[in-house]
């Protein structure tokens, strides 16, 4: 009979105590080993230690109220996962768009979708621009790219605007023309794909009732579970950057929304433009 592994003879407070002190490919590992090691390199306790360890106690801490019912070992894959984002560059095809500042890009239905943004000269545009490149089943993306531009004019020429990705339509606000004019309008893109390689936008405005942000540019904003857009800052009238936070509500739909100032509650933060608003759930 083959004599038990050292390690068979320790206590699981005194396994955890040495798994704590190892990377976490060495537990993951260590759990490969036989069904018993599997069970106490799973433990919530541990993986909770190693995540303070390896991200930080203010991250972790963060994430406590937020994990809901995940495990530490999930968290801690999720975030790894964040560390190891590649990139490539991509070819192009015939015609591109012309360079730009300030625009938006978004994937949406497989496309990519290029509206807007500033040009030498300080001049605004109001060209969109769609290149298909998949719908990234498998983690594969084309690797070239072949735009074709979409009719223009509508919505009128801006930069420093949002377009958030609600669904498999866009929600556009606000943004600056060269006029230096700050803008407050909604519009809703819905994408159209006539056959493979290509499609259109039927834009419409969005009515959002009397209340809305005051115009601006320059803002951040993001989509929170396809229901509500949330924007925050930009730039306002007379070149003033603002700190105000407002949604969006269109959980009734695309058809229609509102309007409404988030209360000011707690600390908040500084005045800016420029800046990004991103909504992460665990």
């Amino acid at each position: 009979m083959e004599a038990a592994a050292p390690v068979e003879h320790l206590g699981y407070d005194q396994v955890l105590s040495i798994l704590r002190r190892l990377p976490a490919e060495a537990v993951l590992s260590f759990a490969a080993t036989c069904r018993a090691f599997r069970a106490w390199a799973s433990s919530d306790v541990l993986w909770e230690a190693l995540f303070r360890r390896d991200c930080g106690g203010r991250a972790a801490a963060a994430l406590a109220e937020r994990r809901r019912d995940r495990p530490w070992r999930r968290v801690y894959a999720d975030v790894a996962r964040l560390g190891a984002l590649s990139a490539r560059r991509l070819r192009v095809k015939g015609v591109s768009p012309r360079p730009r500042a300030s625009h938006s890009l978004n994937l949406v239905a497989g496309w990519l979708v290029v509206f807007g943004g500033g040009c030498e000269g300080g001049r605004h545009l109001d060209d969109i621009w769609a290149t298909y490149v998949g719908n990234g089943a498998g983690n594969r993306l084309s690797n070239i790219l072949n735009w074709q531009q979409l009719a223009s004019g509508t919505p009128s020429g801006r930069f420093g605007h949002s377009c958030i990705l609600v669904g498999d339509a866009l929600v556009l606000f606000g943004g600056i023309n060269d006029r230096g004019l700050r803008l407050n309008d909604t519009w809703i893109g819905q994408i159209i794909c006539e056959e493979p390689c290509r499609m259109r936008i039927s834009w419409r405005l969005l009515e959002v009732g009397p209340l809305a942000p005051s115009p601006r540019g320059a803002h951040a904003a993001c989509c929170v579970d396809d229901k509500f857009i949330v924007i925050h800052g930009g730039i306002g009238l007379n070149g003033s950057r603002l700190g105000d936070t407002w949604l969006l509500d269109i959980s009734g739909g695309l058809q229609s929304g509102s309007w409404r100032q988030m209360g000011d509650t707690g600390p908040l933060p500084s005045p800016r433009s420029g800046h990004t608003l991103t909504w992460i759930v665990f």
